[in-house]
């Protein structure tokens, strides 16, 4: 994927606006690699799509989180290595 197009997809996740109720169609595919790593739990509002779906990573801890706009929550599932 030519960095132009990188780019693009970048901002659009950014610009995303997702209430739980009305969206923009997003394909999953266009995300590959941008689902940002983190050593601490998130515990703030996300303020779009990118900011929902993140890796946890401390020593042997690994997690995938999700926000539940719908609750206001952060949920969470255990990976393996």
């Amino acid at each position: 994927m030519n960095e132009e197009i990188k780019n693009y997809i970048e901002q659009k996740i950014r610009e995303h606006y997702h209430s739980g109720n009305d969206s923009q169609l997003l394909k999953l595919e266009n995300i590959f690699g941008m689902i940002r790593t983190v050593d601490a739990v998130p515990t703030h509002t996300p303020r779009n799509l990118f900011e929902q779906i993140i890796i946890y990573t401390s020593g042997a801890t690994l997690r995938f989180y999700w926000y539940d706009v719908t609750n206001n929550l952060w949920h969470y599932v255990t990976a393996t290595a």
